[in-house]
């Protein structure tokens, strides 16, 4: 789930019970609620390199996870004005 360079804040390499690195982890909720306080803890937690997956969408998880809002909505609307000044090529007659 999470990732910050294979180190925690006191320099350790998590390792598993054979010694190999962990580079992941992957956790299990009950609850919406639940998924969304998670994720604002591993946002809170420096965390950079990191996702959720969720059967369904949550509202909210962008914020939760520190994703910031997308411009494209905004372009996507100033090229839809641009478009619509164009002049039409349909000529009766």
């Amino acid at each position: 789930m999470a990732s910050r360079n294979d180190r925690t804040d006191t320099g350790k390499v998590y390792v598993t019970e054979a010694g190999e690195k962990v580079y992941g982890i992957m956790a299990e909720f009950v609850t919406p609620a639940d998924v969304y306080h998670a994720a604002e803890q591993v946002r809170d937690a420096g965390y950079s390199k990191w996702d959720v997956h969720t059967p369904f969408p949550i509202h909210g998880m962008e914020e939760a996870m520190g994703i910031a809002r997308t411009k494209l909505p905004i372009l996507a609307g100033c090229g839809a004005i641009a478009a619509s000044r164009l002049p039409t090529s349909c000529s009766g007659g």
